[in-house]
């Protein structure tokens, strides 16, 4: 019992350092999309995609699965500069069997530096994998402009 009591304040502690606002400042974005569909009889959804296209259009035409976990989190800031670490996790399989491995891959990876610069206020400096300049045409999911990637960089907003 006396070793029981002494272990309290320590579970206390660490209890409530997991629930501090630091430890709870994770950023979470989400995003999925997925198929169901069957024909009257039995057989396997169906979607259609024109020969040779580089994209097929969306609205009711998802045989697959697709989703994306985005994390990030402030790690330090003093006064108006800080550091943010910033991932994307993506999942797609094709959902052709009952049983698919599939591996995910991290769209996004990269750490940015805010007013880092004391000259060039607002300014962002980041480094690692990330979405930049995506523009698409949402209904059939095509982006016709897009360099994402990996690099590094010095945004002014």
């Amino acid at each position: 019992m006396m070793i029981t009591l002494r272990k309290l304040p320590l579970a206390v502690a660490v209890a409530a350092g997991v629930m501090s606002a630091q430890a709870l400042a994770v950023d979470f974005h989400g995003y999925a999309r997925s198929g169901i569909g069957w024909t009257g009889s039995g057989g396997e959804q169906q979607c259609f995609k024109a020969t040779g296209a580089q994209s097929k259009y969306r609205l009711g035409n998802e045989c697959e699965t697709y989703a994306e976990l985005k994390l990030g989190q402030e790690l330090w800031k003093e006064g108006d500069k800080s550091f943010y670490f910033d991932t994307n996790v993506a999942y797609s399989v094709n959902q052709e069997d009952d049983w698919e491995s599939t591996s995910p891959a991290f769209r996004e990876a990269n750490i940015q530096g805010k007013n880092l610069i004391d000259w060039l206020p607002g300014s962002t400096l980041w480094a690692g994998k990330r979405f930049y300049q995506r523009h698409d045409v949402h209904m059939i999911d095509f982006y016709y402009w897009d360099i994402s990637g990996p690099g590094a960089g010095l945004e002014k907003r």
